[in-house]
This record gives structure tokens, sequence and C-alpha cells, in this order.
């Protein structure tokens, strides 16, 4: 399993087209909680569609959509998960401080299917008052919203690595005040 680099998303963000196949996005409803997903063949649109809708639904079982020797690198502050059941608890203990939906904004998979970019806007809005982000403090009904870039590597149809960049984020105050960072 190769991890997706910066420079590799960079890189692969500035060739051209002709080697990318463009996937709109949009999310199609969860499957009942006690399904399972229908994770055969390559990764499509559909399937991406799916995977999203889970995440967005809170639905746990998203992690099915990754390999099980998944790595998810969140930077520097936050450092590596690997594995489901890592990124499963995770989620499940950031989950308990914000909603958290993301937003696939375009998609492109290269030729080979290897790697798929994703701009993706991430909003997360506390639940709670206090809830410490790498960005801010946030209180009950701020909100955290992240611009960026996500390269995720794909091996047999199923996500086996994450990372990404952010370019804007912006943080709107449950007064109204904006911040951007």
């Amino acid at each position: 399993m190769r991890p997706v680099s910066i420079a590799l998303v960079l890189m692969l963000v500035a060739s051209s087209r002709a080697n990318t196949q463009m996937l709109p996005v949009q999310s199609p409803e969860s499957p009942a909680r006690s399904g399972h997903f229908d994770l055969s063949g390559p990764m499509t649109r559909e399937k991406f569609a799916r995977y999203v809708a889970a995440f967005n639904a809170g639905d746990l079982r998203f992690v099915e959509f990754y390999k099980p020797d998944i790595e998810f690198d969140k930077g520097p502050i936050e450092g590596k998960l690997v594995g489901q059941a890592a990124i499963a608890n995770w989620y499940r203990s950031i989950w308990q401080d914000v909603d958290e939906t993301i937003t696939p904004l375009s998609a492109a998979l290269d030729i080979d299917g290897k790697v798929m970019l994703v701009e993706l806007r991430t909003q997360l809005e506390a639940t709670r008052d206090n809830v410490k982000r790498p960005t801010a403090i946030l209180n009950r009904g701020d909100r955290d919203v992240i611009d960026g870039t996500i390269g995720y590597g794909i091996e047999d149809g199923l996500i086996a690595s994450i990372r990404g960049a952010s370019k804007a984020v912006t943080i709107t105050r449950a007064d109204g005040t904006v911040e951007k960072l």
C-alpha cells in the first residue's frame, strides 16, 4: 500500500483531463443499517456516492469502503490513523462533539483507477461548548468549514489511503461572526 503524497495530489490536479475520468458526485441514500454495501468492482462515481452517503448519515459502516489496513494521514497535528477500526473509533469520538457533513464538489479518477482526487467541503457544527479542533475552539452552534483537496489511493476498488490539503478554513460563530483562517 502506498500513501498518496501531497506532491502527487498537486501533480495529478495539474495533469491533463485526458488522463482523468471526471466523476460528478451526488449522494444517494445509505442502505438500511442492517444491510451491507455492494463493494464489488472498481471505484466508481456511484460507489463513492454510497461512501459519502454512509459517512454523512453517521453510519460507521462507511469504513467498509476501506481496505482493512488503510492509512489515513491527518497531517502533523493529528497524525496518522491505520486500519478500519482506528478510523471508525476516531470518528465515533469526533461525532460526539460535532455534526459533520462532507460535500464533494468535484472528483477525478486517474485512468488506471489507482488515485482519486476530490475537491471536498467539510462542515463541522459543534453540538456542545468547548470543542477543541486543530483550527479553533468551537462552542455550540459554531461551524468550521474546511475546503480542500483529498487524495484517495485506491486498491481493488477500495480506499487504501487518504491524504488531504486544506486551502480555506472558515469559522462561523453562532452569533454570526466569521473568521477566515
